[in-house]
């Protein structure tokens, strides 16, 4: 999301469909792939005190100690990390990675409460703004994990029956 769109008509694209293409082999259109997604943990009330402290015990390691990424692992916040309309900015997205995959090393090591807590931690950092994430939800129903101000939902349209009155 914070990287530049390829030419429709280029090579890249070409390569990057083609490789889709080759990773798709066999299977059929809509089909789950086993291996494919997350568990999704249920929503916790995440504690950035909390999170703090298990980033330094178990995160810093690969993220760095002020989440600015190492040669193993990317940033987690400040202008390299994701943006604040990214999938990962969304706290129950997070905590459902962290949880199943991460340390990298010992997967599943944390509770889901303490991927809760080191999600919002993370999530509480500065990071790169996503301007067109206000478009998000354009109908509403805005998830309370989306940290983030959005456009109001716009008015249903005045149907002919009820013209708008006069002043």
């Amino acid at each position: 999301m914070n990287g530049r769109a390829l030419d429709p008509a280029g090579r890249d694209m070409r390569d990057i469909v083609s490789y889709f293409g080759f990773l798709s082999t066999g299977v059929p259109v809509g089909a789950e792939t086993e291996g494919e997604g997350l568990p999704k943990l249920q929503a916790l009330k995440g504690d950035v005190g909390r999170g703090g402290s298990v980033f330094t015990a178990t995160c810093v390691r690969c993220h760095g100690a002020t989440g600015q990424g190492t040669p193993l692992s990317p940033p987690l916040w400040g202008p390299r990390s994701y943006n604040n309309g990214a999938g990962m900015a969304r706290i129950v997205t997070a905590a459902s990675f962290i949880h199943a995959v991460m340390p990298i090393d010992r997967a599943q090591q944390l509770t889901p409460q303490q991927a809760f807590d080191v999600a919002t931690y993370i999530n509480t950092r500065p990071r790169p703004d996503f301007p067109p994430k206000v478009r998000d939800w354009p109908r509403g129903g805005r998830p309370p994990d989306a940290d983030y101000r959005v456009l109001p939902a716009p008015a249903p349209p005045r149907s002919a029956a009820h013209p708008p009155r006069a002043p």
